[in-house]
């Protein structure tokens, strides 16, 4: 699964926004694969999380608390694909 974390203002900083969504994953019983900071424009970014969880967990209480981590605009999942074993 990747989930896109956009920041409020170029202000935010992103350091303290990833620190937070990371330990929300863990807590909410997902692995972190890889995170990335991907400029959208005019010098905001967004931060990627790439992650794996168990996909009989409901996504919806992972979502509403990295929607409730302060100065960001919006957290949304945008892409979910199966493993492969």
């Amino acid at each position: 699964m990747k989930i896109r974390i956009m920041p409020e203002s170029l202000k935010s900083n992103l350091n303290l926004i990833e620190k937070k969504a990371k330990s929300i994953v863990i807590e909410e019983k997902g692995r972190i694969v890889k995170v990335n900071i991907e400029p959208v424009a005019f010098g905001l970014k967004a931060i990627i999380i790439q992650l794996t969880r168990r996909e009989d967990l409901d996504q919806d209480p992972l979502m509403d608390k990295l929607q409730a981590i302060e100065n960001i605009s919006s957290a949304e999942i945008i892409d979910v694909r199966r493993l492969s074993l």
